[in-house]
């Protein structure tokens, strides 16, 4: 094991083997997947958490679930 094993040549490193990881990414959509799936599997409580967090970012989503206000 080389000790410049942590150096930075541009794109390039000495251990190509390890790919690189995707990070993900919790928007809207993700949250909205996770309420649905929370829903579908009787989690109503987390369902609601999730859908909750939608409305965060984004006050005008009519959350499309199942869930709606019968206000």
């Amino acid at each position: 094991m080389s000790r410049f094993v942590n150096l930075e040549f541009g794109d390039e490193s000495e251990d190509q083997s390890q790919p690189k990881e995707k990070a993900l990414v919790k928007d809207e959509a993700y949250y909205f997947n996770e309420a649905r799936t929370a829903f579908e599997t009787g989690n109503f409580e987390q369902a609601l958490r999730f859908y909750s967090k939608v409305l965060e970012f984004n006050p005008q989503n009519p959350a499309r679930g199942p869930v709606r206000c019968g206000c």
